[in-house]
């Protein structure tokens, strides 16, 4: 029920950006989340191979290390898409 309730309020926030701005900046919004979703998912992924490795400490470490990274990747593509639209 709560997944059910945060894409409805998600769907009402889109469509009042799309009518807030022109189609480029929405479009550059869209594109920017579509690029950072795979990102994350393969961070997260990551999380998989630290269990996988978990007698090696350096592995495991390298693995946390590589998922940290990725998530801030894929915050910043996050970024690029709102910085755009509050310069629009």
């Amino acid at each position: 029920m709560g997944y059910s309730i945060a894409s409805y309020f998600g769907g009402m926030v889109f469509v009042s950006i799309i009518q807030r701005y022109p189609l480029n900046s929405t479009i550059l919004l869209v594109f920017f989340g579509l690029v950072s979703v795979p990102i994350a998912f393969l961070s997260e992924v990551n999380l998989l191979a630290v269990l996988r490795e978990i007698e090696d400490p350096s592995r495991v470490l390298f693995f946390l290390e590589i998922r940290n990274f990725g998530m801030l990747t894929a915050s910043l593509f996050w970024g690029f898409g709102y910085i755009h639209l509050v310069f629009c």
